[in-house]
């Protein structure tokens, strides 16, 4: 028996649903019928539309700061990705000049064509 495949969903279909959840003209159960999703997704897009609503509303600059956060959060994952894969040949580099030039330039690689 092959293992049941995840479904996708547009971004549009999730805040219909959300928005029909929030108006609360049905029940979660009868939402969750009509696009044939299960009530507990369905729920859980209600609470994420209803936690995203202040950004919505909120200025441009929080925005940005949010961004440029995400970037570098980003940019930590990818360096915590490269030296787990970088692994024990980086351990023997990480002392040495060689090692912090070759860490530099890959970096700056990823970020150029990311």
């Amino acid at each position: 028996m092959k293992p049941r495949q995840r479904r996708g969903y547009s971004a549009e279909l999730k805040a219909k649903v959300a928005l029909e959840a929030i108006r609360g003209q049905k029940t979660i159960n009868e939402v969750a019928s009509e696009y044939d999703v299960h009530p507990n997704q369905v729920g859980t897009w209600k609470k994420q539309a209803l936690q995203s609503l202040p950004e919505v509303f909120s200025g441009s600059k929080a925005r940005s700061r949010e961004d440029e956060q995400a970037k570098v959060d980003a940019l930590y994952q990818q360096i915590g990705q490269f030296l787990r894969e970088a692994g024990h040949g980086l351990r023997n580099l990480r002392s040495s000049r060689q090692g912090c030039v070759l860490i530099s330039m890959h970096l700056k690689f990823k970020l150029e064509h990311h």
